[in-house]
């Protein structure tokens, strides 16, 4: 079968002239003939179909007041279609009456095959250029129109989008500008959230005066979206599957593909509220990440007020509104999150502050002795702290300790420790004070004369502060799994004894400076908070004159170089171990060694350090 080019359309009721014309076109095979033997016959096929080109006898042309050529130049579809009127060479006057109506050819009768055959040919070219020059004139107009919309919508809608600072009014702008820009019933914003959900966050209804917004806490008409099944794979879903695969979907009929793709919520809602879903332009928000999905739902014909497609240009205009509105999305989202920073920050930095004030802004110095500590916090806060405080009867509470874990928890629970240890260990004092009348304010001691260095009241002092920390630690803060490693000594210069409780921290070191020798503090019970009912025992040791003793936390020993390679304990052994120095001179070589160890690396943990040195006598 010849392949059809064109439909052409021949006026004529003379069958001898209709033969003449359409033997020769049938024989060429490019054509699809129709035969109308009257105006009023052709206007009738006219009113349902079109034709690319029409062939008139001349007095057909003009009957009934130019009927077939006023249809053709009034129907929008047809008004371009080329004309070729026949008639004689007497009949000339006639056609000339014909020319007014535009898009006129002749030709004349009888008719010569191979001049019909040039002018078919050359009126369905120039129709060819015409469509042609049309499309491209369609195209350039609705180019011209999406980039005038840009200019004087878009991009100052953009604009609006960017100055929003309040994230759910940001969220609902979207919206109801898409539903404007592009004539649409309903509105449907999905955000993605980190467990790969779509979540519905605003939902505008115009034809069910029904405006959703999630910061209301109304429940949602929508539920949210799986991107993935249970087994990994992408849902086979039309809203999570343009938010994965990040292209435009637009269905002119829902209903026409029911059983073709998964649409939920879509048929849900409709089924909920009575609505019809049949329009639906969905887009994805992605700006650098995918953020989400901006789906439109029955597009209105502002003129007739039904239902119709989403355009191409509606999908380009909420493509463009789509891309600004996920940088205003990224860019709020960006500043709320570079806010939370700082302020984060700032509460990191009063915390620090207030951390600091729990250290002892000086140290005690006691005829005889040197007492230095140093502080290195890995980060803001820490969970490290030392203290060095008066007791009763000249003595010296000695605490260094290490909270099992790192940040603001850390230095919470450090606060807690600390206070805890200092009350406690401090109470008698305030007893003494009240006990023989003296007020609160710093005085000379009490009159208590103990021919030991330690009274028994010392012992049950330190045992109190320790036993009741755990205690109070344990019974109330069980359910948080922080616990303490915490030395606690409490020094008697006058004789130089240490009576002490290790709770599990690292062994201090008492190094002998005469003979080199290296003794360990090993622990004397658990960690604080590990156990309700734990034992601590007291031991006791001379820190005789020449003698350093030296308490650390496990971020000295254990901070690694850029081979990973740790500190150890035996390098800070070593450097015990070198010439006498002072305390200052000792705390800054240590330093020096870490600083050095550590390289470029990071510090990963806190660094404290609490060195006591008996001086030698003179």
């Amino acid at each position: 079968m010849a392949a059809t080019y064109a439909n052409v359309l021949i006026i004529d009721d003379n069958g001898e002239r209709c033969v003449s014309i359409t033997t020769p076109l049938y024989q060429w095979g490019w054509y699809r003939l129709i035969v109308a033997h009257s105006p009023t016959e052709a206007v009738a096929y006219l009113a349902s179909e079109t034709v690319d080109l029409v062939i008139v006898q001349v007095s057909l042309a003009l009957q009934d007041e130019f009927l077939i050529l006023t249809q053709l130049r009034k129907t929008a579809s047809l008004r371009h279609t080329p004309v070729i009127i026949t008639a004689t060479f007497a009949d000339l006057p006639l056609v000339t009456k014909c020319i007014p109506f535009g898009e006129i050819d002749f030709l004349p009768l009888p008719i010569v095959d191979e001049l019909l055959q040039h002018r078919v040919i050359a009126n369905m070219e120039k129709q060819q250029l015409l469509k042609q020059a049309l499309s491209s004139l369609t195209a350039y107009n609705a180019t011209k129109r999406v980039t005038d919309d840009l200019k004087q919508i878009i991009l100052p809608l953009g604009i609006k989008l960017s100055m929003e600072k309040n994230f759910d009014h940001l969220l609902s702008l979207i919206v109801s500008e898409a539903k404007s820009l592009c004539h649409a019933d309903m509105g449907i914003l999905y955000l993605r959230v980190k467990d790969d959900q779509l979540q519905p966050v605003v939902m505008m209804n115009n034809s069910l005066t029904m405006t959703w917004i999630g910061a209301d806490n109304q429940q949602a008409p929508f539920s949210a979206l799986f991107l993935y099944d249970e087994h990994g794979l992408p849902n086979q879903n039309l809203t999570t599957r343009v938010a994965l695969t990040e292209q435009t979907s637009n269905i002119p009929n829902t209903y026409d593909l029911t059983n073709a793709i998964n649409l939920a919520p879509i048929p849900e809602f409709d089924a909920a509220f009575g609505y019809k879903s049949i329009s639906c332009l969905t887009v994805p928000l992605n700006s650098q990440e995918m953020m989400g999905v901006l789906q439109l739902i029955n597009a209105y014909d502002p003129i007739s007020q039904k239902v119709v497609p989403f355009t191409q240009y509606h999908q380009q205009v909420l493509e463009s509104l789509a891309s600004q509105a996920a940088v205003a999305l990224q860019n709020l989202v960006l500043r709320h999150r570079h806010e939370e920073l700082l302020h984060y920050e700032q509460e990191l930095q009063i915390g620090h502050d207030l951390q600091m004030e729990f250290l002892p802004k000086t140290l005690p110095h006691p005829a005889g002795w040197e007492i230095g500590a140093r502080f290195y916090p890995a980060a803001e806060v820490s969970g490290d702290f030392y203290d060095v405080f008066s007791m009763r009867r000249d003595k010296l509470g000695l605490v260094i300790a290490d909270i099992c874990d790192k940040g603001m928890a850390a230095a919470l629970f450090m606060a807690l420790i600390r206070t805890l240890v200092r009350a406690y260990g401090q109470r008698n004092d305030y007893y003494d004070r009240k006990r023989f009348g003296i007020g609160l304010a710093p005085v000379a001691e009490p009159p208590i004369i103990s021919q030991r260095p330690f009274h028994q009241e010392d012992v049950k002092t330190l045992t109190d502060a320790i036993g009741l920390t755990n205690y109070y630690i344990s019974q109330n803060h069980y359910q948080s799994h922080l616990f303490a490693t915490l030395f606690y000594g409490v020094l008697d210069p006058p004789s130089g004894k240490l009576m002490y409780i290790n709770c599990g921290h690292n062994p201090p070191i008492l190094f002998h400076t005469h003979t080199g020798e290296i003794e360990l503090l090993q622990p004397t019970g658990p960690a604080l908070g590990l156990s309700l009912d734990a034992r601590f025992a007291v031991s006791e040791v001379d820190i005789s004159p020449g003698m350093i003793f030296l308490a650390y936390t496990d971020g000295v020993t254990e901070i690694r170089n850029p081979q990973n390679e740790m500190f150890t304990k035996q390098r800070l052994q070593k450097i015990l171990s070198a010439t006498p120095f002072t305390v200052d001179e000792l705390l800054s070589r240590i330093e020096t060694a870490i600083r050095e160890h550590k390289d470029k690396a990071d510090q990963i943990d806190d660094i404290t350090l609490l060195a006591i040195h008996h001086l030698p006598s003179t």
